[in-house]
């Protein structure tokens, strides 16, 4: 068989008309019910990429795609490794109940006693306590809650060997990413949910190894290396370890938009779910709101890369009460015919997207201004980052 080379592959030079249309349902789902399990931290969620000179999502149309990744690209050279063409007039088009849904999943339910897993203290466990090394917890097996650890030993190489299951891989919101040429338009009523998932855990019981030091003892949670321990106690299932079931919320995704002008109506989703165990920001604790990213961080003074050219309002109305022209299928590489407005401000609701769940807010108005016109208050591990050329 011949050897196929770069030479034989074909490939697209000039974008088409992309349609997905009225009622279609594109729809990739995970099976929660699967037991397959995976360990460490690479997973290859579902992908979904959208390419062609122009995009239209018709009314009702929908993707969903749970903590998917979703890429609609409208350029004038589609097809694969797009790139973008000034003036190329790609139209990247929502109309009204348009949909692309990644939200992390909410219906997977493990056992409470998943949260304990076992380590054996080698010395790579005990490599920061030095008291441990020749006492007698040395090469014990022991159980330890992963949600609490232990101050005792270092325990990370055996949490990445703890299995998941396909509803804890995508449990966490997916993202959306959309470019054009010339527009992106989402009409209201359209939808695009990055929002986080859950995973529920039942009632059950976390039975941890216990530790003896001097007549008194402590939970391997609390056990200090500062101390020497004379014995490992055995654990014990029973009333004092019961635990009632909580949630466990997950993060959610990114939407990210950039293309020279952009109006966007519809609705944007990026909630989470805060379980009773969530306290702290990091990982495991309170999980991050969605991420709404405007613009190319990387465009600066590089005229060659997709910018967005106008201003940016987190709380502005400039586009309040004008009207946007319905999108011709008959005549889909032609201009939109955008009201100037719209073609130079785009306004987000910045307070109103924070009841939506967005804590994370990155603007990259490199050809204009942008502005916050209104107080903004965001949900812990929130973020605001705003570059403007015009200030």
């Amino acid at each position: 068989a011949k050897k196929l080379t770069a030479a034989d592959v074909v490939t697209t030079s000039n974008g088409g008309a992309l349609v997905l249309g009225t009622d279609s349902v594109t729809q990739i789902l995970p099976d929660l019910m699967d037991e397959t399990t995976s360990s460490g931290t690479t997973f290859n969620n579902s992908l979904v990429d959208l390419s062609g000179k122009t995009i239209h999502f018709q009314e009702n149309s929908k993707i969903f795609a749970p903590s998917g990744d979703v890429t609609a690209s409208a350029f004038a050279k589609a097809g694969l490794g797009a790139e973008y063409s000034p003036n190329g007039n790609g139209h990247l088009y929502f109309d009204t109940g348009a949909v692309i849904d990644v939200a992390g999943t909410t219906g997977t339910q493990l056992a409470m006693e998943s949260n304990v897993i076992q380590v054996q203290l080698r010395g790579s466990e005990l490599a920061d306590s030095p008291l441990q090394r020749r006492a007698p917890v040395k090469s014990q097996t022991v159980s330890i809650d992963i949600r609490r650890g232990t101050p005792l030993a270092t325990i990370q190489g055996w949490l990445d060997l703890v299995e998941h299951g396909i509803g804890e891989r995508t449990a966490t919101g997916g993202k959306i990413t959309l470019s054009a040429d010339t527009d992106i338009v989402v009409n209201q009523g359209a939808k695009l949910n990055v929002s986080g998932g859950l995973v529920t855990y039942k009632p059950g019981y976390i039975a941890t190894s216990r530790l003896s030091s001097d007549g008194i003892v402590y939970d391997i949670g609390d056990a200090s290396a500062q101390r020497i321990y004379d014995s490992v106690i055995a654990p014990v299932t029973g009333p004092r370890n019961f635990q009632p079931g909580y949630v466990q919320g997950y993060n959610a995704g990114s939407i990210a938009f950039n293309a020279p002008a952009m109006t966007v109506q519809g609705d944007l989703e990026g909630s989470v779910t805060t379980g009773s165990q969530q306290r702290n920001i990091g990982a495991n604790g309170v999980p991050l709101g969605g991420l709404l990213l405007i613009g190319n961080a990387e465009t600066k003074d590089d005229l060659t890369r997709l910018h967005f050219g106008g201003s940016v309002h987190l709380e502005g109305n400039t586009a309040s009460g004008i009207g946007i022209p319905s999108f011709d299928d008959s005549n889909p590489s032609g201009p939109l015919h955008l009201p100037d407005a719209l073609k130079t401000d785009a306004d987000f609701s910045a307070a109103a997207m924070a009841a939506k769940g967005f804590s994370r807010f990155r603007v990259y108005a490199d050809e204009g201004k942008a502005s916050v016109d209104k107080d903004l208050e965001l949900a812990p591990g929130g973020e605001l980052t705003i570059s403007a050329r015009d200030g």
